[in-house]
């Protein structure tokens, strides 16, 4: 038995063959295929006697096809809504209602609606058509509610509600929209008491989903619900209330719904402050102690910060409270970038308007609030960058008794703005008078203007007074009182109150400068003691501009390991010297991948204890640029700035800068002393070399050292007399020097690029220069050069010349001019020679010495027998033996598949025979 064939009996009319074998499979096993079958074969017993108005007998099959539903997997609902359906035609109404139904359907709704309330009214509706009946008062609504009057309409709605079908529904939702278009229509209406009827737990998942309509998008059912309550003017709470006992509809919709429908109002009213103000307060009123974060109540208080006129600003600090200082949503902490210009967030915005409120009303900072404090707390984490959030959180904490927090704020804050105002404000803060005199002498020292200094300077006055330095706090007045004259300001009483504190006859002091600089380390231990000194050296003071052209000096630090910074020279103290090389110990502070220099003072240290003096050649001097450039003798190319007068072709000690990145321009070096040329020249490469060209015209003579290497000398470096093979030994620099490519170079690498890779038109050599030469004996210095066995594998007698091979692409010519050896074809030869390394192609090489040899290490010639292949081709001859290939001139008398002998010798790319003998 089985599913499949039960289905195949029914289909063909077999009901009783099928339900016999529906109820045996069933009895064997329930699960869902055996009640599935059973209950569709049932399915059709009761059609057949629906069709014939046995309802009775119909209805006992529903009663067995609902006692094994339960079994089905039922996921899509078909077959409850075949039960349903089968329901609805055994009830005794159900050919009025469907008569009702298709009244509706055609365009009767108003006549089906009333006969359906004249049939409701005589009789009781079996349950199971009251959705049917729903859809005809749907239908009449539908298409009347506009016209029928305010009656009729709401007398509908409620005749529905008073039905007994299925809730959640695509009716019950449809219904509830119909009554949005009621309340809109007649105001009489009391939508939120219908809400209540209508139950709040009956929306369906479909409800909380956007739709989707002539390509817009429309809001889920239940935000446009709740807006409508807000429309209607009903309180927030009582809408909380309306809703609160179905847990599916997040607080978050209302709350949304409130505020959006309130910006709206208060938006449309913002060209009238008043009007703007009073919907902003009462929708506030309506919110205080709420967790709100949406968009609108952001908008809200964006636009209220924009509206609220200056002399109203202390409105704002009770506004914002109801606002809730934790309802900033994520979007509210970003800041907003337009084209290059960044603008504060809203909640910078409102930290700022904040502050301003309260000095407004002379209020203290103890006065914010802790919700404030909080809010200043976290911008403070998050807006790194915003030093002001931090100080002024640091004062509120002190104003409010928090002493202990205040400092560590001030002690981070002052890492990142050493400013005069901040440094007064620690010494306000702390109640350690060292650190409150060591403070004040830091704000002194921080700010060259003595307009902004005045408060400090009678601080500082008051504490010298009372610690006895009577003539240190009379120049303090003293100053604070050229200053305020000078400008024409009022002098404060607190200047004369110190004043007439003071003994008479006071001796008189210069300056108070020695007394700043002798208490600054208290209060520079406080905030730098957990960052450690480095020693850096100035390696280029230079002037930088500014955007609006201003100049700025500006002086470049560089440590021992290469690290760099840059520091204003006005941050230097007068007494510090400020020439390249001079020594300070700094401390720097990093955030954010940022670095700046937060303490510096001359350092005990010289430059002699950071770097060691190099030896280095003047090469030559740019007179435009006032620049020396100089190589060391690791092929290093400096630029050394320097007052003190070099001479091009000496020699000087200088110091590397140090660099963390690698540069192929010229480093920077600064200048030590002079050096002796004889004591330095030895720091040099030394090498052995021969002449190999001399270029009379152009007075330059051309070396090959042993090693391959290559180099020129003009005519006026030396006194010596030299020819070519001329042996000597040179001393010299190197350098690297960045050079175009030769087109002739750029073609051989055509196989480079058709592989794909692209490689630049500039190459880097190396440049030598002559700095001693010394003629050496030939016997020797030609045994520094190398010494090979090759093999003859031409002559070319009209040329005078033979040729030679090393081995594979090695080879060298050599002229009857250079030798009385005259070779066979066939010979070893042992010689010796300079050559020239070239980038691309074989090296040059240049015969210093030949004699006859025996065999070498390689083997270049050999024998080989066997047949000869001949071939002729465009009207000429060759021929090969194996595959060794042989010359016409080698073929005189001879056949083809002849036996022959041939001697063959490499060439440096293949072997080439050069003898032949027929065998016999």
């Amino acid at each position: 038995m089985s599913f499949r064939e039960v289905n195949e009996l029914r289909k063909i009319g077999r009901l009783d063959d099928a339900l016999k074998m529906a109820q045996a499979d069933f009895r064997l096993q329930r699960d869902h295929w055996s009640a599935s079958a059973l209950f569709w074969v049932w399915k059709c017993f009761c059609e057949k006697y629906i069709s014939n108005s046995e309802f009775e007998i119909a209805c006992k099959y529903i009663r067995d096809m609902e006692s094994v539903h339960p079994l089905l997997n039922d996921l899509d609902g078909i077959s409850q809504k075949t039960l349903n359906s089968l329901k609805r035609k055994v009830s005794p109404d159900f050919d009025k209602i469907e008569r009702l139904s298709e009244l509706s359907k055609n365009g009767n709704e108003d006549i089906a609606y009333k006969d359906l309330c004249v049939l409701r009214n005589n009789e009781q509706i079996d349950s199971n058509l009251h959705e049917n009946c729903g859809w005809i008062i749907y239908r009449y609504l539908k298409r009347y509610y506009s016209e029928c009057g305010s009656y009729n309409a709401r007398k509908a709605l409620f005749e529905y509600i008073k039905l007994n079908n299925p809730r959640p529904s695509l009716l019950h939702s449809q219904m509830l929209n119909l009554a949005v278009s009621v309340s809109e229509r007649y105001e009489d209406f009391k939508f939120l008491p219908f809400l209540k009827l209508w139950d709040v737990n009956s929306f369906s998942q479909n409800d909380f989903r956007e739709s989707f309509f002539d390509g817009k998008t429309i809001a889920p059912l239940i935000e446009r619900i709740i807006s409508r309550c807000f429309s209607l003017n009903y309180t927030l709470n009582d809408v909380i209330v309306a809703f609160e006992n179905n847990n599916d509809i997040d607080i978050d919709i209302i709350y949304n719904a409130f505020s959006k429908k309130n910006w709206f109002e208060a938006y449309n009213k913002r060209e009238s402050i008043n009007e703007f103000i009073n919907i902003v307060n009462k929708y506030l009123d309506s919110v205080v102690g709420k967790q709100l974060k949406n968009e609108s109540h952001s908008k809200i208080l964006s636009q209220y910060i924009r509206k609220l006129p200056e002399n109203r600003i202390a409105e704002f600090i009770p506004a914002v409270e109801k606002w809730g200082m934790d309802n900033f949503r994520k979007e509210d902490w970003k800041r907003e970038k337009k084209e290059d210009t960044e603008y504060p967030s809203l909640v910078e915005k409102t930290i700022k308007v904040y502050l301003n409120a309260l000095k407004s009303q002379n209020c203290r900072l103890s006065d914010a609030s802790n919700s404030f404090e909080v809010l200043l707390a976290k911008a403070v984490d998050v807006y790194t960058d915003d030093d002001q959030a931090e100080r002024y959180l640091g004062l509120i904490s002190y104003s409010k008794g928090n002493t202990e927090r205040a400092l560590t704020i001030y002690r981070k804050l002052l890492l990142k703005l050493n400013r005069f105002y901040v440094w007064k404000e620690l010494s306000d803060i702390t109640t350690n008078r060292d650190l409150k005199i060591s403070a004040l002498c830091k704000a002194l020292l921080s700010e060259p203007k003595e307009e902004f200094l005045g408060e400090i300077h009678l601080s500082l006055a008051a504490m010298m007074r009372d610690s006895g330095l009577v003539s240190n706090a009379k120049k303090e007045l003293e100053i604070y009182k050229n200053t305020y004259e000078k400008n024409g300001w009022r002098l404060k009483s607190a200047y004369f109150d110190i004043l007439n504190s003071l003994p008479s006859n006071i001796p008189t002091i210069d300056s108070n400068t020695e007394f700043y600089n002798s208490h600054l380390n208290i209060a520079e231990e406080f905030v730098f003691s957990d960052i450690e000194w480095i020693t850096m050296f100035i390696s280029e003071p230079y002037v930088q501009k500014n955007d609006d052209g201003k100049e700025i000096k500006k002086a470049k630090l560089v440590s021992s390991e290469g690290k760099e910074m840059s520091i204003k020279q006005n941050q230097l103290q007068p007494s510090c010297k400020r020439s390249v090389g001079s020594c300070f110990d700094v401390k720097i502070y990093k955030q954010d991948d940022k670095e700046k220099i937060v303490l510096i003072k001359s350092s005990a240290k010289l430059i002699s204890d950071l770097l060691t003096p190099a030896i280095g050649y003047i090469d030559y001097y740019n007179k435009d640029k006032r620049i020396y450039h100089i190589v060391d003798e690791n092929k290093k190319q400096y630029l050394l700035k320097t007052n003190n007068k070099l001479t091009v072709g000496n020699f000087c000690l200088f110091y590397r800068v140090p660099h963390n990145t690698i540069s192929t321009s010229p480093l920077t070096a600064i200048f030590c002393n002079n050096i002796d040329f004889s004591s330095a020249v030895e720091k040099f490469p030394e090498n052995i070399a021969v002449v190999d060209h001399i270029n009379n015209e152009k007075r330059i003579i051309h070396f090959l050292f042993c090693t391959g290497e290559d180099i020129m000398m003009n005519f006026e470096q030396t006194s010596l007399k030299l020819d070519v093979y001329d042996f000597v030994k040179i001393r010299y620099i190197e350098k690297e020097q960045r050079v175009k490519m030769e087109k002739a170079h750029m073609d051989s690498r055509s196989l480079i690029k058709k592989r794909g890779v692209i490689l630049p038109n500039y190459k880097t050599e190396i440049i030598r220069k002559v700095l001693q030469i010394e003629k050496l004996e030939s016997n020797i210095a030609i045994q520094k050069f190398p010494l090979k066995i090759a093999i003859v594998d031409g002559i070319n007698d009209t040329k005078q010349l033979f040729h030679c091979v090393f081995g594979q692409n090695m080879d060298i010519i050599i002229k009857y001019s250079e030798t009385s050896l005259r070779p066979k074809v066939g010979d070893y030869v042992k010689i010796r020679y300079a050559f020239q390394k070239v980038e691309f192609g074989q090296n040059k090489r240049k015969m210093l010495d030949i004699s006859s040899s025996e065999q070498g290490k390689l083997e270049l010639k050999k024998t080989v027998s066997g047949n000869i292949k001949i071939v002729y081709k465009d009207g000429k001859y060759f021929g090969f033996v194996n595959d060794y290939y042989v010359g016409s001139q080698y073929l005189y008398g001879i056949e083809d598949n002849d036996t022959v002998k041939i001697d063959v010798v490499y060439n440096g790319q293949k072997w080439s025979a050069y003898k032949l003998r027929k065998i016999e």
